[in-house]
């Protein structure tokens, strides 16, 4: 008797351990882990991870990333994180300060979700970026989304000024207080920032051209009155330039699982975003991104969702 309850609490244990085994694979196949790098980004992956639950048996699980450039470094060495929400300039960033070897071969881009539009606010003695020279910035904390493209341009533009990590609304406090002359604000507008300021607090936003050997990192953009009535005439836009929001991924080989993985996820997030997932009406899934190279698998991914939609909208009209 005691013989055969023990192999019946082996033959259960085994069963219950494989069991365990076969649900750890399938949420393997099905989880997608994606980082955020910031907590505004978390907002959007959390909104993205209800919109495409179940889309081909997929699952996101968001990841609160640390940063930019740390996001994009651990989504190259954490295992289970599939994919990452950053800014598409933190890749030349990495590459021009030595972060990663051969860091444009090891990461591709699946979608453009939209422009992060690059804000330099600042007092009423300064009328331009040559105005900053010797003077202080706040860009944010190191290698934040304002950090990145505050280097990038001081840097590029030749512009020695000292910064300090004042980001976003403490950013915006330290120019007003006269800490700061200027600050560099990276997002999408309108920035919540400037748009719930009850005035202009003798605050303006200044012209940027993209630098000799920036245009293939930002392209250009218009502020408008639109965005911000307080800072913007109506008659005369500000000139900017622009990153983008992308959802990132290794670039995986086609013949591995990673590879159909990666295909499956584009193809849900396309269908995701087709509904209106992103918030952006203007969302374009075929959209390039400079120094970016689509994925393979979104390329497959993208193709057939376009035939899928092109079938389902002949078929309305037939009906």
């Amino acid at each position: 008797m005691k013989h055969a309850v023990a192999r019946f609490v082996i033959v259960l244990c085994v069963f219950m351990g494989l069991g365990s085994l076969s649900i750890t694979a399938n949420a393997d196949d099905t989880a997608v882990g994606v980082l955020a790098a910031t907590p505004d980004e978390m907002a959007l992956l959390l909104r993205l991870s209800h919109a495409v639950d179940h889309e081909n048996g997929l699952r996101i699980v968001p990841m609160a990333g640390k940063g930019p450039v740390q996001t994009l470094t651990d989504l190259f060495y954490i295992r289970g994180v599939d994919a990452a929400l950053v800014p598409s300039d933190t890749l030349a960033f990495m590459e021009r300060n030595g972060l990663l070897e051969n860091i444009d071969s090891k990461f591709a881009f699946v979608v453009r979700l939209f422009p992060l539009d690059v804000h330099v606010i600042a007092g009423p003695h300064i009328n331009s970026l040559s105005d900053l020279d010797g003077k202080t910035v706040a860009t944010g904390p190191a290698v934040s989304e304002s950090y990145v493209a505050g280097q990038f341009l001081l840097g590029a533009t030749g512009i020695s000024a000292k910064t300090i990590e004042a980001n976003g609304a403490a950013a915006i406090r330290a120019v007003v207080e006269g800490k700061a002359d200027a600050a560099i604000l990276v997002g999408r507008k309108p920035l919540p920032e400037l748009k719930v300021l009850e005035s202009d607090m003798g605050l303006h936003l200044i012209d940027v051209a993209a630098p000799e050997g920036l245009q293939d990192i930002y392209a250009p953009s218009l502020v408008t009155n639109e965005d911000y009535p307080r800072f913007v005439d109506a008659a005369r836009p500000v000139e900017t330039i622009s990153a983008s929001l992308v959802v990132a991924v290794l670039d995986r080989q086609r013949g591995t699982p990673q590879y159909a993985k990666i295909q499956r996820f584009a193809d849900g997030l396309f269908t995701a975003l087709q509904r209106g997932s992103s918030g952006d009406a203007s969302l374009n899934l075929a959209a390039l991104v400079p120094g970016w190279s689509r994925h393979p698998a979104v390329a497959e991914a993208l193709e057939s969702h376009a035939e899928k939609l092109q079938t389902a909208t002949q078929s309305k009209v037939e009906n």
